[in-house]
């Protein structure tokens, strides 16, 4: 030994004898014969002395608490006892060394490390922070805990001491002993203590010296662990299969550690449920296999009592035992013992929770084999990363199992989807195919039908013919609303549906809806209610088209159902947020049992229903399908006998265009006047009174003659009366009291159905307004606005009268003999001059030799079809703009799409609607010029044009020919438009702009006058106007003008109308 070694030996026995007579002293100080006393001293002394040389000699902490060992052997008569040393940092007393009574002696490496919380009030922390001994038998231990109780007497213990290790102020550990018999002397005790407190020094010197040491060994064995686990993760990072990560786990174990014998269980819906049994060699192949036979068959349950594996994964804490065989004997679970016999030589076992996210998953259970495993803490800590980092590993492997499957399902769902869609698709297409031959087939000689009869009502018939033409036209048309409801559901169905959200009037539309209905059921008898209050909105948001069919199929159903009373249909908003439209009736009624069917396709509520009434039962499947494509809902409710009421809301979102006029000037003119209104339906009547009462009307509603008589004759001012023109009878007496009325400046008004004709023309009324009442023609009926005056009692919003194109000319493409003669006629009738090609090729020859303002095309057809002479009449630059037409009994689900797309501007099905036709004829010859014609006419040379401008305003004048004057054109200006025909009739003028509002002549009446009195019509005669009313469109078509431009414009669309005019009248 070193010098410094030497110096060390004896600065550690210098201040052991330095404390000797003290202890001696203390020792013996219960002697009374000084000769006793001297001897113990000497014993004590020579004790002291050997502790000192033998503590001289230890260069270790574990033989440091081996001689403390001895000297506590020696001086107490003991069966048990522990020497715990603090650890400060971690707050605990940690069992340094363990000694047990032999048929304990399994459960020393148990205890062993066992750690002993400083902030827990037990024994041995009360005496390490009292620095007191704590003495406990049979009478104290009541007072303590039932697990510490149970371990006092299972272990048959009569006291127990906790004496602290300690020197003076410092404490640095304590040791529990305990006895079988009997109890320690405090004499004894006392020694002891003053013994033990000669290693307190020793124990921090080397207590110091080993954690250098271990930090060191830990850093090396760190740095060893980390490259083993590094590996260990780069292995196991690449599995994707569970099994193969199992076998990597407890490779690792079995490589690392010197286990024989690996299991891995994991939890399922059983309980841990083992995964793999693995073995280091093939010396315990056999043990592995019966081992998971075993396991297989006994699962254990999560449950504290099924055994140690169990345990460890409820309490996600480890259990390690050294030496099993030491333990074999002591109690323990049944399937501990079970899985122990299975195994009889089975040694060390470690049972580790693997884990995911902290929580357990899983168990890791380690076993020696006729051999024993020692483990240090560091050991268990790393057992325990690995662990963690399998249980990440393991849960992937089972996500990507999961996905794999999952995957292959997939696969193999999409797969038979494919399948599946390619025989959905066959036979839909063999449906599609067959539902357009059937419709192609049936409109076909509908469309001769339906137009032939239509054209025959106006010819000069006797009363049977007539009778006989009106039935074949309602049966015909009935016919047509049967395949369009097939038709419409098969577009449905098939997903094409598109759906539109632009602005539109929905209180037209609706009257319009009202009107139609009212005009084709003047024999039911019944009343058509519209009840859209004054103050909603007009202007919404939505599809007109599909919001229209739905109320059409409601209002046609209630009407077909209800043999008297009323059809309301009325309109609400629900909380600015839904738009409610509802139509109520007093028909036949529904059971309540079958109300819910009704919205299935092909369903009515009896099979009678169907017999008496007539129907697909499409109707209501197809609205519920347009509903929802819109956002909304629909639903019914309904009583037998009573009536019904179909109802259906979609979002409601106000338009940003504004009505037409100001109800103002209207409410201030109303305001405060009183009214009485008669009429026996009594939806009507309330109907009529919310439309008054918005405009400050105060309203008296009576249902029968009698009471409108006493009213009259009582009430001394009534400023509107309003009256079924129907309940009238020439002998009535209201009839003269209505005159009088009239006569004192009273409004008077007759409501009659459309079918009623106006006979008694001494009748009391100011004014006669069509069923069902509409807003703006009641109140003009009241207030007399010039507005209105033109509404008369035969007017319905459908049957406008056509406008005329006498001087255009359309050709007409078409191989049928009958649709060509229908098309004929209805073209004849608004002044078109009709030329006819069979054949699409036929057509395309005729538009190159001369000129045609309109084409309508057939699509099936010999020779070539119209989807492919459209085609090829597009291909041409100069029929372009050229309006194309496609009029075919082609009506299925994309047929219009198909037309489209070939560059077709529209679409009719067959049979042809007079007012559909009409409608889109107005659409295709007065369309405005659009931003591509501006681009592609703009910068087209006009120099030389000689160009008429009519203006009766100098300052537009001027502004026209300044904008003009660029392009080198000879302006030539009139103030009027007699000016203008004069000028017509001596100068050359290849083109004029005809301002609308002028005084004496106005626009219209001088263009009329041009093209018929001085039968000027190869000129183009442009509007300029500040309005494009649907009204003033009307009117511009009728006076022969050829296009419009809006004021304001600009230079760049002007020049374009103007160039665009030019060249269509060039290819004439």
């Amino acid at each position: 030994m070193s010098n410094d070694g030497e110096r060390g030996g004896e600065g550690k026995g210098a201040d052991l004898l330095a404390s000797m007579g003290a202890v001696s002293v203390a020792g013996v100080s219960g002697k009374h014969s000084s000769e006793e006393i001297f001897k113990d001293l000497f014993i004590v002394q020579s004790e002291l002395i050997d502790i000192s040389r033998k503590l001289n000699n230890s260069d270790s902490i574990d033989e440091t608490l081996g001689i403390m060992a001895e000297v506590i052997d020696d001086n107490a008569d003991v069966d048990g006892f522990s020497i715990n040393i603090a650890d400060v940092k971690q707050k605990n007393l940690v069992c340094e060394f363990v000694s047990l009574p032999k048929e304990y002696k399994g459960f020393e490496s148990t205890l062993r490390y066992y750690r002993y919380s400083l902030d827990y009030d037990g024994l041995n922390a009360r005496a390490f922070k009292t620095k007191q001994s704590v003495f406990i038998n049979e009478d104290e231990i009541v007072k303590y805990s039932e697990r510490m109780q149970q371990r006092y007497f299972d272990w048959k213990m009569m006291s127990q001491v906790i004496i602290p290790i300690c020197d003076g102020d410092s404490a640095i550990g304590t040791v529990m002993i305990s006895r079988k018999n009997g109890e320690l002397t405090s004499e004894t005790v006392s020694l002891l203590k003053e013994k033990l407190s000669f290693f307190c020094k020793m124990i921090q010197k080397q207590r110091y010296y080993a954690d250098l040491e271990r930090k060191e060994q830990q850093i090396k064995r760190s740095v060893e662990e980390m490259e083993d686990f590094h590996l260990f993760i780069g292995r196991i990072s690449e599995l994707t299969s569970a099994e193969q990560i199992y076998e990597t786990i407890a490779e690792q174990f079995l490589k690392n550690y010197d286990f024989n014998m690996c299991g891995i269980y994991l939890r399922t819906s059983r309980g841990l449920e083992v995964k793999k049994i693995s073995t280091s060699d093939d010396s315990c192949r056999q043990e592995a296999d019966k081992w998971f036979d075993y396991w297989s068959k006994n699962v254990y349950r999560i449950d504290m009592a099924e055994g140690a594996p169990a345990v460890a994964f409820i309490k996600n804490i480890y259990v390690y035992l050294e030496d099993i065989q030491q333990v074999a004997g002591l109690p323990m679970s049944v399937k501990d013992k079970g899985s122990y016999s299975v195994i009889n030589d089975i040694h060390s076992c470690l049972h580790m929770p693997i884990t995911y996210r902290g929580e357990a998953i899983g168990i890791l259970s380690l076993w020696g084999v006729r051999k024993k495993v020692v483990l240090d803490d560091k050991d268990v800590q790393f057992i325990r990363r690995i662990c963690a980092f399998a249980g990440t590993a393991i849960r992937n492997a089972e996500t990507y199992s999961v996905v794999e499957k999952q995957k292959k399902e997939i696969e193999k769902a999409a797969a038979d989807l494919e399948r599946a869609k390619v025989d959905a698709e066959s036979s839909a297409n063999a449906k599609s195919f067959f539902l357009a031959n059937m419709s192609h087939e049936i409109r076909t000689p509908l469309n001769a039908i339906v137009g032939l009869s239509g054209l025959m009502q106006h010819t000069a018939l006797s009363v049977k013919q007539s009778d006989y033409i009106k039935k074949i036209d309602g049966a015909s048309k009935h016919l047509l609303g049967v395949i369009n409801d097939i038709l419409d559901f098969s577009k449905i169905d098939a997903g094409k549906l598109s759906i539109e959200n632009i602005e539109f009037n929905l209180k037209e539309r609706l009257g319009e809806i009202c009107a139609f209905f009212a005009d084709k059921i003047p024999e039911k008898g019944i009343d058509i209610v519209f009840n859209y209050p004054p103050f909603l909105p007009a202007v919404v948001m939505g599809d007109q088209l599909r919001i229209g069919q739905v109320v059409t199929n409601l209002l046609g159903n209630s009407i077909k159902f209800t043999k008297s009373g009323y059809v309301e249909l009325k309109i609400e908003v629900d909380n600015n947020e839904k738009l409610v439209i509802s139509v109520t009736d007093t028909g036949i009624g529904i059971p309540s049992e079958k109300t819910n069917a009704l919205f299935e396709s092909y369903t009515q509520a009896e099979d009678s229903t169907s017999r008496n009434y007539g129907g697909t039962g499409l109707g209501l499947a197809i609205s519920k399908k347009l509903v929802e494509a819109m956002g909304g809902e629909i639903s019914v409710s309904s009583r037998v006998g009573e009536g019904s009421c179909f109802s259906f809301t979609l979002p409601f979102v106000e338009g940003l265009l504004e009505e037409e006029g100001s109800k103002e000037n209207i409410k201030r003119t109303l305001y405060g006047k009183s009214a009485v209104i008669y009429d026996d339906c009594q939806a009507l009547r309330r109907s009529l009174a919310k439309m008054l009462s918005y405009y400050g009307v105060e309203c008296v509603s009576i249902g029968s003659q009698y009471e409108l008589e006493h009213i009259l004759e009582q009430s001394k001012h009534i400023d509107i009366a309003i009256v079924d023109y129907a309940a009238q009878d020439e002998d009535s007496k209201y009839l003269h009291q209505l005159k009088d009325l009239k006569n004192n400046g009273a409004s008077v008004i007759a409501l009659m159905s459309i079918s009623e004709n106006f006979k008694n023309q001494d009748a009391p009324y100011t004014t006669v307004i069509n069923k069902p009442v509409l807003e703006e023609v009641l109140i003009a009926g009241i207030v007399g606005e010039e507005l209105y005056k033109n509404r008369c009692a035969d007017e319905t919003f459908l049957a406008k009268r056509p406008v005329s194109y006498d001087g255009k000319r359309a050709l007409l493409v078409e191989d049928n003999a009958i649709n060509q003669q229908v098309a004929l006629e209805l073209l004849k009738n608004i002044g078109f001059g009709v030329e006819i090609a069979e054949t699409g090729l036929e057509a395309i020859k005729m538009l190159e030799l001369r000129y045609y303002d309109i084409v309508f095309m057939d699509i099936k057809m010999p020779v070539m079809g119209g989807i492919e002479a459209t085609e090829k009449i597009r291909l041409n630059p100069a029929f372009k703009k050229l309006p194309i037409i496609a009029m075919t009994a082609n009506a299925m689900s994309g047929d219009e799409k198909v037309c489209i797309d070939a560059g077709m501007n529209a679409y009719i099905s067959k049979p042809i609607d007079p007012q559909v036709l009409y409608a889109t004829i107005n659409k295709q010859l007065t369309s405005v010029v659009t931003k591509e014609d501006m681009e592609e006419c703009s910068h087209n040379d006009i120099s030389g044009c000689r160009i008429l401008l009519v203006d009766d305003n100098e300052l537009n004048r001027l502004v026209a020919v300044d904008l003009l004057e660029e392009h080198s054109v000879d302006m030539i200006t009139a103030e009027s438009g007699n000016e203008a025909i004069s000028i017509l009739k001596k100068e050359r003028i290849d083109i004029v702009l005809m301002d609308i509002q002028m005084p004496e002549l106005d626009g219209y009446q001088a263009c009329k006058m041009i093209r018929e009195d001085i039968q000027i019509d190869d000129i183009p005669i442009v509007a300029v106007t500040a309005d494009n009313s649907r009204g003033d469109r009307e009117k511009r078509i009728d006076a022969g003008m050829d296009g419009y431009v809006l004021k304001p414009f600009s230079s760049e669309e002007l020049v374009a109308v103007i160039s665009l005019k030019l060249m269509r009248k060039s290819r004439r």
